[in-house]
Parts: C-alpha cells; structure tokens; sequence
C-alpha cells in the first residue's frame, strides 16, 4: 500500500509540473515559486527537527526540483529582459544567468557529460537557491507586466 501512495504521489507532482507548463503565466509563476520555496524550507525544517517529514527521501524530487529551477532561470532571464526597471533588471539576469550555470554544470558533470573536478558542496546551498528561486518567481507575479 506504501508503494501505490508513493507512485500517486510521483504521478501528481509531474502531471503539476507539466500542467504549469501550459497555465497562465502568473498561475505558473505562483505554482512554480511556491513549490521551489517548499522545496527549500521543508528541508531546512526538518533538519532542525522541526518537522517530521523529509521531503527529500523521494528520489524523484531532486530531480522535480532542478526542472523547475531551470525553468525558472528561463523565465527570470526572458524577465530579466523585458524589465524595464534597471533597479530589478540586472538582479534578475544574474539570478537567471547564476541559476542556468549552478544547476546544469553539476548535473552535467554527474551524468559524465561534463568531465570537470566540482568539489561536493553542502545540500544548504540547494536549498537556499530553491528558496530564492521561489521568491524571485513570487515577486515575477506582482511585476509582471503582460502583453495579451
């Protein structure tokens, strides 16, 4: 029975993941951040002995998670552009350009793709790049100006 809940749950995260693919652009910005900064806050939770639930222990999330960050990064940099406050435009592409190269080179590097040295680093910094990544897509939902 734990093994049926286990793979529902896997098959509702990605019939989400893809559904926001196709939502509003401010519904994905709203689903997408808020499951970035749950991503990064259950964790730090449950470390501290906060909570009891350790989101990590489904394998599938890791992998849900740089999806979503990568998409992020996508849609802060197309922002990023489009922002025509310079006060928030350079941030964002930063953010965008920082996100697309922290999460594609060590994934690279860990499927053999890319043969560089990385040194390990701690599971915190994930986490802090979820929670930012979130809040950053947040914010995108009250600035987002829309040309429909």
């Amino acid at each position: 029975m734990n093994d049926i809940m286990l793979i529902l749950i896997y098959f509702g995260i990605i019939v989400l993941l893809f559904l926001t693919m196709v939502l509003h652009k401010k519904i994905h910005y709203a689903i997408s951040g808020t499951f970035l900064l749950a991503l990064g806050i259950l964790p730090l939770l449950y470390n501290a002995r906060i909570i009891n639930f350790n989101i990590e222990s489904f394998g599938i999330m890791r992998f849900i998670a740089y999806f979503f960050v990568i998409f992020a990064a996508k849609d802060l940099f197309k922002e990023g552009f489009q922002e025509e406050n310079i006060k928030l435009k350079i941030p964002t592409l930063l953010f965008a350009i920082f996100l697309l190269i922290f999460t594609t080179i060590p994934t690279l590097n860990n499927m053999n793709i890319l043969i560089i040295d990385i040194p390990k680093y701690p599971d915190i910094i994930n986490h802090v790049i979820y929670i930012i990544s979130g809040l950053f897509l947040l914010i995108g939902i009250f600035t987002l100006v829309e040309s429909d």
